[in-house]
């Protein structure tokens, strides 16, 4: 279980969380101010900021920390994160690579360094570093999870089913490894197997647009009609700026020989997104 759910407990609101990170960062703001060389306090003033969205603030934050302290893995490790949020990924790289000198055996460096390298589709480059991760911590199911990604840009679909299988049974609740493990038995044609991975993901999460938009997606694939159009329906009403289930629905309706309502959907997806070939 996370920090935040052993704090607030399960079904606790993002509300409570933002107001303790508006917390946090003042009272790093006070620690700071009769301190301002006190490097973990600039770190720790940089998570909560990064957590409030606040990423341009964050990485001030994570500079002043690594100015003062330059053997501060953590802290590399942090900035890098936030540098990635800005889209900095070679600059976030740099930071990963920081973090992982000075301390070698930090599996979340070597994860994140592969998520930046995955960033810039440097796949073969993300995959190490990422078994780097998985070597120093077997159990790590965010490593394993973007492992899972890496590989299926590489096309590896195989590679990608056993990657998501470690990160479901490591980690049965986590959703989003259940909707990738249902993209990949999708691309190798496994089209009930995908349903049961979307129920899963769908059932931990019934907010989980995408997985609704997939399971349309699959029970398209298996001809199932009216209820394909059902999980594009839950998808959209999550969704409703989601251009790409709008233009699945269109597929639907036609297929169904409601063309009125078919050329409705392609128009929605069309103003959402007008630019796309």
């Amino acid at each position: 279980m996370s920090f935040w759910k052993k704090l607030f407990g399960k079904d606790s609101s993002k509300l409570s969380k933002l107001k303790l990170y508006e917390e946090k960062a003042k009272e790093y703001d006070r620690a700071t101010a009769p301190q301002p060389d006190y490097a973990s306090a600039w770190n720790n003033k940089g998570v909560a900021l990064f957590e409030l969205g606040r990423y341009g603030e964050a990485l001030e934050a994570y500079d002043r920390a690594t100015a003062l302290q330059p053997d501060y893995a953590l802290a590399w490790n942090n900035k890098g994160l936030v540098l990635g949020k800005l889209g900095h990924y070679g600059k976030a790289l740099e930071a990963y690579d920081r973090a992982i000198a000075l301390q070698p055996d930090y599996a979340p460096a070597w994860s994140y360094k592969g998520l930046a390298l995955g960033k810039l589709r440097r796949y073969g480059k993300a995959l190490e570093a990422y078994d780097r991760a998985i070597a120093l911590q077997p159990d790590y199911a965010l490593a394993w999870n973007y492992k899972g990604l890496s590989l299926g840009k590489l096309g590896r679909y195989e590679e990608v089913l056993e990657a998501y299988d470690r990160v479901t049974a490591l980690q049965p609740d986590y959703a989003l490894a259940w909707n990738n493990k249902g993209v990949a038995l999708f691309k190798l044609g496994r089209y009930e197997k995908t349903l049961e991975a979307y129920d899963r993901a769908i059932a931990l999460q019934p907010d989980y647009a995408s997985a609704w938009n997939n399971k349309g997606v699959s029970l398209f694939e298996l001809g199932h009609y009216g209820k394909a159009l059902e999980a594009y329906d839950r998808a959209i009403a999550l969704q409703p700026d989601y251009a790409l289930t709008w233009w699945y629905k269109g597929v639907i309706l036609f297929k169904l020989g409601r063309k009125g309502e078919a050329l409705g959907a392609y128009n929605r997806a069309i103003g959402l997104q007008p630019n796309d070939r």
